[in-house]
C-alpha cells in the first residue's frame, strides 16, 4: 500500500492511507457523515467549521488529524469524533439518484 503524508499533530508522520486512518482511531469515537464544505482551511489544533448542505454550521472540537482524498472526501479526527466530509455536489447527485 502506498504511503502518503497527512496533516497530523505529530510532525513528519507517514501513515498508509486510507485504511490505517480508520484503524488508528479508537472505536469509541462516533462517526458523523456530513455533506458540505469547510468554512475555513483545516488547521491542526484549531476547531473546524463545516457548513452543511442544508445550511447549518457545525463547529468541531480541535482537529487532531485530517486527510483529503482525491475523490474530494475529507476525513477529520477530533478529540471525540470522526467526521467524513463529502462535497455538496455528491450530496445533490445522491438525492437525485434516490428519487
Amino acid at each position: 500500500m502506498p504511503t502518503i503524508r497527512i496533516m497530523t499533530s505529530q510532525p513528519g508522520a507517514a501513515i498508509p492511507a486510507p485504511g490505517n486512518f480508520q484503524r488508528s482511531i479508537p472505536q469509541m469515537k462516533k462517526r458523523i457523515d456530513i455533506h458540505g464544505t469547510l468554512e475555513f482551511p483545516l488547521v491542526i489544533g484549531c476547531a473546524a467549521f463545516i457548513r452543511q448542505s442544508v445550511g447549518e454550521l457545525i463547529r468541531t472540537s480541535p482537529v487532531k488529524h485530517f486527510i483529503r482524498l482525491p475523490s474530494g472526501v475529507t476525513y477529520i479526527q477530533t478529540q471525540n469524533t470522526r467526521y467524513c466530509l463529502h462535497p455538496p455536489a455528491k450530496a445533490a447527485a445522491t438525492k437525485e439518484g434516490r428519487t
